[in-house]
């Protein structure tokens, strides 16, 4: 049953990102798939306060910056709000050890999905982001206190066409 799949498919992610070994980078790249699997494609937000601890640094396009899990879920859960159909195609993942305990990632990646919820731009359009949303990371996932976490992230993605694309036609936006 596709159920059980899924199901399965979300424990060994969740054994993944919970009980991982981080000596090689194939490793790390498992673990990063997981966890953006498990909190984009399976709306497991909750996970964003497990892996980032309370002072994170996390940076956006145009000067926005986050220094806490809490303003990071809520920016991801408005958009799976907006896009409950929201899924994620990981193009690439660049990975090297910085540290014995700190790992420095790349992850490119295409967020997809139908503007199907209300946004902060206003009601659902039903425009799709098609296959042009693209979401660029660098992050350091390091130790701390015996844990894996991720204390600085610069995270990039289609401001504009997000945007676009949750904005009404009458509103100046155009069909995505």
């Amino acid at each position: 049953m596709k159920s059980d799949e899924k199901m399965d498919a979300i424990w060994h992610m969740s054994d993944v990102v919970y009980s991982p070994t981080l000596d090689t980078p194939d490793q790390v790249r498992e673990f990063i798939t997981c966890l953006t699997k498990l909190i984009y494609d399976y709306k497991m937000v909750g996970l964003v306060y497990d892996f980032y601890p309370e002072e994170v640094e996390y940076h956006k396009q145009s000067g926005i910056r986050y220094s806490h899990p809490d303003e990071i879920a809520i920016q991801i859960n408005e958009l799976e709000a907006a896009f409950p159909d929201l899924h994620t195609e990981i193009d690439h993942i660049i990975v090297y050890r910085a540290a014995p305990d700190c790992w420095k990632v790349f992850r490119r990646m295409r967020l997809k999905g139908t503007n199907l919820g209300f946004s902060p731009n206003g009601p659902a359009t039903g425009k799709s982001l098609g296959e042009r949303c693209l979401n660029l990371s660098m992050l350091y996932l390091k130790q701390v206190d015996g844990a894996w976490k991720i204390p600085f992230e610069v995270n990039s993605d289609s401001e504009s066409l997000l945007r676009q694309v949750q904005t009404s036609d009458a509103e100046g936006g155009t069909r995505a």
